[in-house]
């Protein structure tokens, strides 16, 4: 049986941006090929185990972290791939049997500020609203 085409799985990173310490594992991150070998994406992949579907907005600010995690990663030279490779990111639902693709972009990343700022507000302030 062949090895999978993962170049990192359970890859763990701890990224200053913006302000924030941002931390976390992503499960693997594969490359996406032509036929003829040649890279054409970063596929970055969170395995989801719900048995049904969640909010949609949790995953998106878990996979925008892992994106600019990422982009922080390969401008420091950790990912030795070009810089104009696309990365998509990547929910894989596994007992849904589905996935859901992300291509994010600066404004992912500024709405992402945004609310890890408002967040921090509300901590330091004192203001915990009950979890849903």
């Amino acid at each position: 049986m062949p090895n999978p085409n993962a170049l990192y799985t359970e890859f763990e990173f701890n990224v200053e941006w913006e302000g924030f310490l941002l931390n976390g594992h992503i499960d693997a991150i594969e490359p996406v090929t032509d036929e003829g070998g040649e890279l054409k994406a970063l596929l970055v992949l969170d395995y989801k185990t719900y048995r049904q579907v969640k909010a949609e907005q949790k995953d998106w600010r878990q996979v925008c972290m892992y994106d600019v995690a990422v982009a922080d990663m390969r401008g420091r030279g950790v990912f030795p791939i070009d810089d104009d490779t696309p990365v998509v990111i990547c929910a894989d639902y596994v007992r849904l049997g589905t996935r859901k693709y992300w291509t994010l972009n600066e404004l992912d990343h500024a709405r992402l500020h945004a609310e890890l700022t408002m967040y921090a507000t509300g901590v330091k302030g004192g203001v915990f609203l009950p979890a849903e």
